[in-house]
């Protein structure tokens, strides 16, 4: 397997310690890849205008302006669509970050049975 190289020490470990070890891990590399190819000054100004033309759309509905409700409210969609193409590349990287590195887990422990007792939750590993 691809992974199993570099996490194959986490092998050692119990598999309750394995496993957060290898999600903390995985949640960083999607973290660095977000940080990395989302520009943030960018998106957290989308964000704040986003919630400016929000927060005027609703004093504009309050008010019984519906054309320029509904003009804010286009400008706001126009807002998100760009916050959302900013943010498809990294969730598509992190997608298959996912794909690759999730068999490994599967593959280790596909031969541990967990054997619950009493129908209270309260488990066992065999």
């Amino acid at each position: 397997m691809v992974v199993e190289p570099v996490f194959g020490f986490l092998l050692a470990y119990p598999p309750v310690v394995a496993v957060t070890i290898y999600s903390i891990i995985v949640l960083f590399l999607i973290n660095i890849f977000y940080r990395i190819l989302i520009k943030q000054g960018q998106a957290k100004e989308l964000k704040a205008q986003t919630k400016e033309l929000g927060k005027k759309m609703r004093e504009e509905q309050k008010a019984g302006r519906t054309e320029e409700s509904t003009k804010l409210m286009s400008e706001m969609m126009k807002q998100n669509a760009k916050l959302m193409r900013m943010t498809m590349k990294p969730m598509i990287i992190s997608f298959i970050i996912v794909i690759i590195m999730l068999p490994f887990v599967g593959e280790a422990y596909q031969d541990i049975d967990v054997a619950i007792a009493d129908n209270k939750g309260n488990f066992t590993v065999n």
